[in-house]
């Protein structure tokens, strides 16, 4: 089992954000060495089984090692490189800490300026995203070579191995994804930034305009685009804060399809990360009328929130039951879809998006097309944070373990039914030419 020390951990008072490199006030090492114990402690109170995801041997001796090593003073961007290093041991980015958001946040607001490029890590490699304004004498998928006058290899190499996450291309994605705030944990504050861009001519480098070279504006979250009369429906996330957009666009591609008499649809899920059960079960809705559950049984750490879900459990006890979770869709649904549907994933679906494919694929709701999923089929949820007392830090651990319908146990990635290789749209095609036929 872990080691767990339980010690008093005194609350400091940080000092004011400024510009400049220290951005919090410096810590000992003594003090980083006692958010390591309090982590460890509030993980093991929280999580049900870590073993489930991690070695624990590993991780206890990687704990110890980090601490053996801690000595002299750190800031928070500091604190945070040290102790990342446990994140790929924890192997679920559900569990871990994250990056210093709001140390990020307050540096922009004291005049560090932020990195606006959005860009996509890949293979140990950095690209500009294809989203970049047309205006931009950036061009959308080109190679970044370096930042500030940093190689890409150096920062990736340096921040990827301190993502969460299973694997090496899910801790990319998250990398993708968070790279402004990664990016200043280890560069810092900086009054502009400029990137060096391989080009047929040779690198070149370009300062970064932060009006200029940003993302399109709108939200290409959720399309819907008809190919060969066959609907495709891109679903990129099922985050809670969108559920209204969500509910408004699904209303509106679903009378699309509808009107076009069209049969034949693909849900493509291969961005999405996850997000919340409301909105993928208001998906599902549109695609079957028969009861479901997304889980069989669960593995649960009991806290005062959830206590009163078990009678006759106690808080820190951890509780191994079968529980399913059955859903009625209403019966009566505008423009339900009947024809064939194919759910496409690929490794970067994850979290509430795997647990809405299994659900779909042991219900045979739908057939699930595309590439093996890099996270378990029976993911762990309800994340829990916490702030370290000393550096401000936020760690986060689940609460449950969840087992797939069908009751399969283990650390299995979700299989698809079909096996399509490839990615991108040389993979859509590929099914949309299938499905065509």
């Amino acid at each position: 089992m872990m080691k767990f020390s339980l010690g008093s951990i005194a609350l400091i008072v940080m000092t004011s954000m400024f510009f400049g490199e220290a951005a919090i006030a410096q810590i000992d090492a003594h003090r980083v060495k006692a958010d390591v114990e309090t982590w460890r402690d509030w993980m093991g109170s929280t999580h049900p089984d870590l073993s489930h995801s991690a070695d624990i041997q590993r991780v206890d001796a990687a704990f110890e090692a980090l601490e053996q090593k801690l000595d002299g003073e750190y800031d928070v961007r500091s604190a945070w490189r040290a102790l990342a290093t446990i994140n790929p041991l924890l192997n679920d980015a559900h569990s871990g800490i994250r990056l210093p958001d709001t140390a990020y946040e307050a540096a922009l607001e004291q005049g560090s300026v932020a990195f606006t490029l959005s860009v996509n890590v890949s293979e140990g490699r950095l690209y500009v995203d294809r989203s970049i304004q047309s205006s931009s004498p950036i061009n959308p998928n080109e190679e970044i070579l370096a930042i500030n006058g940093q190689s890409a290899a150096s920062l990736i190499s340096e921040l990827e191995p301190r993502m969460r996450g299973e694997s090496k291309g899910l801790r990319e994605r998250v990398l993708s994804l968070r790279f402004p705030v990664a990016l200043w944990a280890v560069q810092g504050d900086r009054q502009s930034h400029n990137v060096t861009l391989r080009r047929k001519n040779g690198p070149q480098t370009i300062k970064i305009d932060p009006t200029r070279d940003i993302a399109v504006s709108g939200d290409q979250t959720y399309e819907l685009n008809i190919r060969d009369n066959v609907a495709v429906m891109t679903v990129k996330s099922f985050e809670i804060s969108r559920e209204e957009k969500f509910a408004a666009f699904l209303a509106d591609a679903f009378a699309r399809i509808d009107a076009g008499n069209i049969d034949r649809l693909i849900i493509d899920v291969r961005k999405n990360g996850g997000g919340a059960r409301q909105l993928s079960d208001r998906l599902m809705a549109y695609l079957t009328t028969s009861r479901y559950t997304p889980i069989s049984a669960v593995k649960a750490r009991i806290v005062a929130e959830n206590q009163a879900l078990i009678p006759g459990s106690q808080i820190g006890q951890v509780i191994e039951m079968p529980f399913a979770q059955w859903v009625e869709p209403t019966a009566e649904l505008a423009h339900r879809f009947l024809g064939k549907s194919v759910i496409l994933i690929g490794p970067a679906s994850y979290s509430q998006t795997i647990a809405f494919a299994v659900t779909v694929q042991d219900f045979k709701i739908a057939q699930i097309a595309g590439t093996p999923t890099e996270g378990p089929a029976n993911q762990t949820g309800q994340v829990q944070r916490f702030t370290l007392p000393e550096s401000a830090l936020v760690v986060q651990a689940p609460l449950y373990i969840f087992t797939r319908p069908s009751g399969e146990i283990g650390r299995a990635p979700l299989i698809p039914d079909r096996l399509i290789p490839g990615q991108g749209e040389a993979q859509l095609k590929i099914l949309i030419t299938e499905m065509s036929e």
